[in-house]
């Protein structure tokens, strides 16, 4: 019996794999792999049954369709709901409290345990009256449960809800499109598999036409229930929801002897009806939206690095409205600079309050590799506290909505795309020439991440692999250990005792920055002109690597060191042009940033403001 059964769940995962293959990677439309397939599997079905009803002998199957559970089983199942729903809101509360967020009263709290837990209760008593609950609704539950989990809770749900509101943008946000349609359609044959287990116990039989328009109720149930039909709305329970009131509707026609045509055409104009409503209700949505300025939009966007905090609120045409700035707290608890980037947040949503405006969404960059899905820190050399940390979901909890996380010089990159130096192109390379060097790739409009999302380090490009300077990477030769402010005030350093006229002198060892050094070569310093000419070697290496690689429309260089581009760009480029093909380094536009410090804040802006809620 369980081979059987087992069986059925692995013909349905085949038959959903075989058709989201065909709409994820041949590009066939959705719904005509649907219909093609409820023909197609229909006929495999006539042949192998050769069109006659199989009866369900065996007690066991059947009892799967059509017995209860215990009621005593019943009253237990009640008991660990309602104990759930109690540790759920107290977790959540006490996680509220932890991350300085205003928290719920008792009396509060009581009401949210309270309310479902009576539902549940009574439930399970009206049930218990009839008999106990049936083993299908145990099932439905259940399936319902793990789906509502998995849509609200898990980067996959969220990850539909994207593709289903706005493939395009969910494509330009990283998201692997093909690899998810797949897994949903996996996910849904699963559930046909289970659910034809379920029928067939139930009926007694298996026939060739069980299910035979059913396909219409299941739309027609998830558009009652809140689905949209444009995609990225919906949730699991309005679906049970709107099967529960079609179920209802179908019953009570049948109770009172509705004859068989005016049924089908009363459920054809409640389908018609509620995908009207969706319609008109995001028409209206729209026409609201329209109406209100543009600042009422806005994305929260924070840069955290090592040295400062700084968070803004940015609106749909990439202008900055409020910002804050402040020093990023060097603690050793991750869970206190969670609580800083939320009071950040906060402070934002306050000041645009002033104004009407209301925050949408918030969207965080660091200065490290994060895992794009997770929400993990996966190395963050100027913030250790941060390092294998699940940022993501502990600013979730904090703020009690979706936070988007990316790597700070990914998002430098589209901030320029979209903002600034290289407004209008497609394929960029953008270099953020700081503490470090960071880089972001952009390829045909797509923020190229890699399959681990280490991609776009190309600080760590070796530029000089015999004898270089050591980098806190461990490699040697590092473009950051020759290019980076760091870099460069070292080099200055290094070379005072070979240059003892140099203006430099009049500074403490200590105290010189890069700021300084770039100031003392526009003046013709010998030493800080030599520093800086040795750093545009090494960059215009690095970047004839990008040009020879990625064949780029730009070459962006940003950061603090970017300053001094007028003094970097001619070794810069003397070494791009010797190191690259003609027509590509000719054609590659190599320049300084224009977004300054904000391009992080912008290109964070730009994810969420392609991204959509959920």
């Amino acid at each position: 019996m369980v081979p059987s059964l087992g069986s059925a769940i692995v013909v349905g995962l085949l038959i959903g794999a075989i058709q989201g293959t065909l709409v994820a990677y041949v590009n066939i439309p959705a719904f005509i792999v649907t219909l093609g397939g409820l023909e197609a599997w229909r006929g495999v079905i006539l042949k192998l049954t050769k069109g006659a009803t199989i009866p369900v002998e065996n007690p066991f199957f059947r009892s799967l369709g059509r017995d209860f559970i215990d009621p005593r089983i019943g009253f237990g199942l009640a008991i660990v709901a309602v104990a759930a729903i109690a540790w759920i809101n107290i977790r959540r509360n006490r996680a509220r409290q932890r991350h300085g967020l205003k928290v719920l009263t008792a009396g509060a709290i009581a009401v949210r345990i309270l309310v479902p837990s009576v539902a549940i209760v009574a439930f399970i008593f009206l049930m218990n009256k009839a008999g106990g609950v049936p083993i299908p609704v145990i099932f439905l539950l259940a399936v319902a449960l793990a789906g509502s989990f998995l849509t609200a809770n898990t980067t996959f749900g969220r990850y539909l809800y994207a593709i289903g509101g706005n493939p395009d943008a969910a494509r330009l946000s990283g998201i692997n499109l093909r690899r998810y349609i797949l897994a949903a359609f996996c996910s849904m044959g699963v559930l046909a598999g289970l659910a034809s287990i379920l029928h067939t116990a139930r009926v007694g039989s298996a026939s060739p036409d069980a299910g035979n328009l059913m396909e219409l109720d299941a739309i027609a149930s998830c558009v009652i229930g809140g689905t949209s039909l444009m995609g990225g709305r919906g949730t699991v329970f309005g679906a049970v929801l709107g099967a529960l009131i079609l179920a209802s509707l179908d019953n009570g026609m049948s109770l009172l002897n509705v004859e068989s045509w005016a049924q089908y055409v009363v459920k054809g104009g409640v389908l018609v009806a509620a995908v009207g409503f969706d319609m008109f209700g995001r028409r209206k949505a729209q026409r609201v939206t329209h109406g209100l300025p543009k600042e009422s939009d806005l994305v929260c966007a924070v840069d955290l690095g090592g040295t400062n905090l700084r968070a803004a609120t940015v609106d749909r045409d990439g202008h900055i409205r409020e910002r804050i700035r402040n020093p990023t707290p060097q603690s050793d608890r991750p869970e206190e600079v969670v609580a800083f980037v939320a009071a950040a947040v906060r402070d934002c949503e306050a000041a645009a309050s002033t104004r009407g405006a209301k925050i949408q969404s918030v969207s965080v960059v660091v200065p490290g590799t994060v895992h794009i899905e997770t929400g993990l820190v996966v190395n963050a050399p100027n913030l250790y506290s941060l390092q294998g940390f699940k940022l993501g979901p502990a600013l979730e909890c904090a703020l009690n909505r979706s936070v988007l996380l990316e790597n700070d010089a990914n998002a430098a990159a589209l901030g320029e795309m979209w903002q600034g130096a290289a407004k209008g192109c497609q394929t960029i390379i953008c270099l953020t020439l700081g503490t470090g060097v960071g880089g972001g790739i952009i390829l045909d409009g797509k923020l190229w991440r890699g399959m681990d999302g280490t991609a776009g380090e190309i600080g760590h490009i070796t530029v000089e692999p015999f004898g270089g300077v050591q980098c806190k990477c461990g490699n040697t030769g590092c473009l950051e250990v020759y290019a980076s402010a760091t870099a460069i005030v070292r080099m200055a350093r290094e070379g005072l005792a070979q240059h003892p006229d140099s203006w430099l002198h009049s500074i403490a060892k200590d105290d010189l920055t890069s700021e300084q050094i770039s100031s003392a070569a526009m003046a013709g310093d010998t030493l800080a002109q030599e520093v800086f000419r040795t750093a545009g070697v090494y960059l215009g290496i690095a970047m004839a690597d990008c040009v020879n690689i990625f064949n780029p429309e730009m070459i962006v260089i940003g950061g603090g060191v970017s300053a001094a581009w007028k003094i970097l760009a001619e070794p810069a480029r003397e070494e791009v042009l010797r190191r690259t093909f003609p027509l590509p380094a000719q054609r590659c536009r190599i320049g300084p940033a224009e977004c300054g410090d904000d391009a992080g804040l912008i290109g964070a802006a730009w994810l969420a403001f392609q991204t959509p809620s959920w």
